[in-house]
């Protein structure tokens, strides 16, 4: 667990938050930045409107990403899944959490999702974070998808996955007290 230090209720100081998605496959290597869904929103007030300070949980069981096919639909803030889900969950889930090159008022969330080969085929034209929510009707559990990197945004090109290589997802989430 991982708390953010100097943030209280009503304090303001400007936030800056932005997700950065690294895609390798083989040959591919593909770098973005994600965009905000409405959950992906929400969950951020909820973590500022706490009047304790910020607390972000890292588990393996309260975070997925997930892979999409679609490549025509833009994100849009009403978007709560991904177009096209893959619903076939990676091999190896990782997460941590931590300050950004010891900053007190810089915190890093890396998500890192793994697909060994032949686990996962397609082509893949859309990746979604899913974090913990409650309510509502999502893939897995009461995952709710908060950011989307996807072919219609422009983010990337699609790619067919190469099976016979390893599929690896990292997507780190900052947010900065500026």
């Amino acid at each position: 667990m991982l708390e953010i230090d100097n943030f209280k209720y009503g304090d303001t100081t400007s936030l800056k938050l932005f997700g950065e998605v690294e895609i390798e496959n083989g040959d591919t290597k593909i770098n973005g930045r994600n965009h905000w869904v409405g959950a992906g929103l929400g969950t951020l007030a909820a973590f500022i409107g706490s009047t304790s300070g910020v607390t972000i949980n890292v588990t393996t069981s309260n975070w997925y990403i997930l892979l999409g096919l679609d490549t025509t639909t833009a994100t849009n803030v009403t978007m709560s899944s991904l177009a096209k889900p893959i619903l076939t969950q990676p091999n190896v889930k990782l997460a941590s959490g931590s300050y950004i090159s010891g900053s007190t008022n810089a915190v890093s969330v890396r998500y890192a999702s793994v697909w060994l080969p032949g686990t996962v085929s397609g082509t893949i034209g859309e990746v979604g974070l899913y974090l913990t929510l409650s309510g509502g009707n999502y893939p897995i559990g009461n995952l709710g998808m908060v950011a989307r990197l996807s072919v219609a945004d422009g983010s990337f090109t699609a790619f067919s996955v190469n099976t016979s290589k390893t599929l690896s997802i990292y997507w780190d989430i900052n947010l900065v007290y500026v």
